[in-house]
């Protein structure tokens, strides 16, 4: 079958970044991988079951449980983790199936308020059965999870719900990507006093964990007894502010991009100077221009902020996107390839030849961050693992 693009699953590169991550952990330190929002756009699916075969991975997060249950149904046999929500109490009739699921297929919950505990608790009770959750608190990133004065009381009272284990304790940084980490440390004190509370009340939870990918390489304080790897395990830095602090540390750490994005060729055409191309007319040749057609737009995934504002490789060479990047084409300007012909790869991210395109330098053109790059790279886009 043919497909109007795809994109390229580098098995190699991500095993490297999980291994460069490792080299950080102790021995007894679980690594959670984030495969949430379609794995950042690199597919949920096709990265967790190469997750699956890894020693050096524990357990697989999802944003959801509906992602979570898809995993399962795609016979991922590693823990699941759900992040962030997995259902709305009042449509009860629905859920009830969903939470039946989760506890026949092992999959952890996150929770945070106590009505959702204590259904659950309900739930699993009729099936005489427990049902592990992860416990979420606020310590200063004002999104989800249990406010930091209530967290004492709220865990006490989840710990009375019998069929409810508790098995993991997590809050999440807010400020790991930026150059200054006052505010991570505030939070990390708040975590940390939160644990010894916990244990003067004979509170013991397994997995603490708040670090994510920046927080795993800037201090071991943050690792606790797991980490959540996201955004890196994908050779995908947290910011420019994380990445300048890291290689001043280390040196030798080399994230390696996972994903590359092509397609090819379409039409070719020759066209003369000062002729409008593409809606709005916003762009008008400056010569006799050989023009190229790709069958990628926005719907696919290519922002429609790089209209006269990015480029792409052909032969190696780069060359601009001219006029407005359309819902399903973008025009591209061929005069520094000499010998394009229809069928041609394009890359629209990776590398061809010597020249490379990332999901960073993408970002910043349209003033954007790498993760959006990726995850809006639309899912029914095909997925293949790249023969490395």
């Amino acid at each position: 079958m043919y497909h109007n693009s795809w994109i390229e699953i580098s098995k190699k590169n991500l095993v490297h970044n999980i291994k460069l991550h490792r080299k950080f952990l102790g021995s007894d330190t679980k690594l959670i991988a984030v495969v949430k929002s379609n794995a950042y756009g690199h597919g949920m699916v096709i990265v967790s079951k190469i997750l699956d075969t890894l020693n050096e991975v524990d357990i697989i997060a999802t944003v959801n449980l509906e992602e979570a249950i898809e995993l399962r149904n795609n016979k991922i046999k590693k823990s699941i983790l759900v992040l962030s929500y997995f259902g709305i109490l009042e449509n009860r009739g629905v859920l009830v199936e969903q939470v039946i699921c989760s506890i026949k297929n092992d999959i952890s919950l996150m929770i945070y308020d106590l009505k959702t505990a204590k259904f659950l608790n309900s739930v699993a009770k009729k099936l005489n059965k427990k049902i592990k959750v992860h416990i979420k608190i606020e310590t200063g990133m004002t999104r989800v999870g249990v406010l930091y004065d209530e967290a004492i009381s709220f865990i006490k009272n989840v710990s009375k719900l019998k069929s409810i284990e508790i098995i993991g304790l997590a809050s999440h940084f807010a400020t790991t990507e930026e150059a200054n980490q006052y505010f991570t440390k505030q939070q990390l004190n708040n975590f940390e006093m939160l644990i010894k509370n916990l244990e003067k009340a004979n509170i013991v939870i397994p997995i603490k964990h708040i670090a994510c990918s920046a927080a795993i390489t800037l201090s071991e304080n943050n690792h606790f007894d797991a980490v959540r790897l996201g955004i890196a395990m994908y050779g995908l830095w947290p910011s420019f502010e994380n990445k300048n602090l890291i290689k001043k540390q280390y040196s030798w750490f080399d994230l390696r991009p996972v994903l590359s994005w092509k397609t090819k060729l379409f039409q070719i055409k020759r066209v003369g100077a000062d002729t409008p191309v593409g809606y709005g007319c916003t762009y008008r040749t400056k010569r006799a221009t050989k023009i190229g057609l790709i069958p990628v737009g926005y719907f696919e995934g290519l922002d429609r902020g790089f209209s006269n504002n990015g480029y792409v490789l052909v032969g190696g060479k780069k060359c601009s996107i001219i006029g407005r990047v359309c819902m399903n084409i973008t025009i591209i300007d061929l005069n520094s390839v000499k010998n394009a012909v229809v069928g041609d790869d394009v890359v629209l991210i990776g590398k061809q030849l010597k020249n490379y395109i990332s999901a960073e330098e993408l970002a910043d053109r349209i003033g954007t961050i790498n993760y959006e790059i990726t995850t809006r790279l639309n899912s029914n886009t095909l997925r293949v693992i790249k023969n490395d």
